[in-house]
């Protein structure tokens, strides 16, 4: 469940630019869930802060931290910047910039978690293919729009 909400932000526009339906109320509430998604996190960073502090001995600084710390950044940065105030002072491009690099980052970190996930226990497999999709979508949608914008209006 918990790499629903990440989809669902990392999917939602491409959803929508490919379907050509009504998305329009789930893009309204994209902040929402990325504020929701960036609570989760939070909250997870601090149990982790304070399990580190009861358990110091299992805590340790190696690759996975560092993806972890990488990630909870990202995500505070964006949370910080989800409002339209910030995003007028950041500009588009900077703003755009900000949290597509964020998304991705988030997307490399959680296919990399579920894959090691997924080779210990065939149970995880429905997060990465959440990732798949996704991914799937965001490509689909690239590749829709990019064509899109070539084409000559007859």
């Amino acid at each position: 469940i918990f790499v629903a909400k990440p989809v669902s932000t990392f999917a939602d526009h491409a959803l929508a630019a490919l379907a050509r339906r009504d998305f329009r109320a789930l893009l309204a509430r994209r902040r929402a869930l990325g504020l929701a998604f960036a609570t989760a996190q939070i909250i997870h960073g601090i149990a982790i802060v304070i399990f580190a502090s009861f358990e110091p001995t299992t805590f340790e600084i190696d690759g996975a931290f560092l993806g972890g710390a990488l990630g909870f950044v990202f995500v505070v940065a964006m949370a910080a910047t989800s409002n339209d105030a910030a995003a007028r002072r950041l500009g588009s491009k900077a703003w755009r910039a900000l949290h597509t690099s964020g998304q991705v980052t988030l997307f490399v970190i959680y296919a990399v978690t579920y894959a090691g996930r997924v080779a210990e226990n065939s149970r995880y497999w429905p997060g990465p293919l959440l990732l798949v999709a996704a991914l799937g979508l965001r490509l689909a949608a690239a590749a829709h729009l990019t064509l899109r914008s070539r084409t000559l209006p007859i």
